[in-house]
């Protein structure tokens, strides 16, 4: 076999591949899939932005309150129409850290000098 016949053989192959893949990349929705993350990937970030100037606000609690529970139907709301599931490891990263944050937060308070909590 000639190298110019290995090259259109190899040529070829390459090319019946690329359809392959394509025709499964297709069927599997991958381009779809993908949208949705990065929709879902950006309207999580807002949620979060929101949530810690939520956190940080020096409002009443009352407003704090109302605050936390419109991003708390927002998340329900993401989750009830999202097309992508969220992989379990972000849902468990997000539980540690908040509950690294409620560690810290009452490991401050604990160790306030008595009478300025």
């Amino acid at each position: 076999m000639t190298t110019e016949a290995t090259a259109t053989a190899l040529a070829a192959g390459l090319a019946g591949l690329a359809a392959v893949l394509s025709a499964v990349h297709k069927s599997l929705k991958c381009e779809e899939y993908q949208n949705e993350c990065l929709r879902l990937g950006a309207a999580y970030d807002a949620i979060a932005t929101r949530a810690g100037s939520a956190e940080l606000s020096p409002t009443p609690d009352d407003s704090k309150s109302d605050e936390l529970k419109d991003l708390t139907e927002k998340v329900a709301t993401l989750k009830e129409n999202a097309k992508a599931p969220l992989p379990d490891k972000y849902i468990t990263k997000a539980r540690r850290s908040i509950a690294e944050k409620k560690h810290a937060t009452n490991a401050d308070v604990s160790q306030a000098p008595k009478g300025s909590a």
